[in-house]
């Protein structure tokens, strides 16, 4: 029997074991195939749009900290904490005050409408993360591959909203497709742009005129 520690709380005695109720979190070694066998299309989508979506985040935070002349140290610390949302805003109000003194990779494009379709299109991929990531899943969907995501809102002022989406393996992929080609886009924004550590040597001074 294993040993125990009495506590009193609120004048209730409180019986602690020594080891914990819930097991922590640990790596078993194991692989994938040795736990679930091969892999299936459904999850293998899912997990294609985990990392695209991170990838997409990542390009639209390497922006920010190019159009702010940091290292990305310093970068980081201004974006990590940063809701994607609020990081494609900045993006486009960065773009828009240098947009005049330095040019941003868009051929023969009008850059303002280009940018326009570029925030429009990564808040769009917000909202397809949130539908696969932040709904419940309807049905038996390892066993057969597709599932409906239900998806609860609520505005401020604004009933409860809920949103219903069939999704197999397909649509799930072409979500993860979407999350590629979008972080290709904003990288290709800003090509021709210095890198972070070329940006380290900027003298804050010789990065905007207005401060002399």
């Amino acid at each position: 029997m294993d040993s125990i520690s009495t506590r009193r709380v609120s004048n209730q005695p409180t019986r602690i074991p020594e080891e914990p109720y819930i097991e922590d979190f640990y790596v078993t070694g194991e692989s994938f195939e040795e736990r679930t066998g091969d892999p299936d299309a459904f999850s293998a989508a899912v997990g294609r749009i985990v990392i695209y979506f991170a990838e997409l985040r990542d390009q639209v935070s390497k922006a920010i900290h190019l159009m702010l002349r940091q290292n990305e140290n310093v970068g980081e610390a201004i974006t990590c904490q940063m809701p994607f949302a609020d990081q494609v805003q900045l993006m486009a109000s960065l773009v828009r005050s240098l947009q005049e003194r330095q040019p941003f990779n868009v051929g023969t494009w009008d850059a303002d409408v280009l940018l326009a379709e570029l925030v429009e299109r990564c808040l769009r991929a917000e909202e397809l993360r949130n539908q696969v990531l932040r709904s419940s899943w309807i049905g038996c969907f390892l066993a057969e591959g597709k599932a409906v995501l239900r998806q609860t809102t609520a505005n401020p002022g604004h009933d409860l909203r809920v949103q219903e989406q069939e999704a197999d393996a397909g649509y799930l992929l072409d979500v993860a497709d979407f999350f590629c080609s979008m972080a290709l886009h904003v990288e290709q924004f800003f090509l021709g742009w210095p890198s972070c550590s070329d940006a380290q040597e900027v003298d804050p001074m010789d990065a905007d005129p207005t401060l002399h």
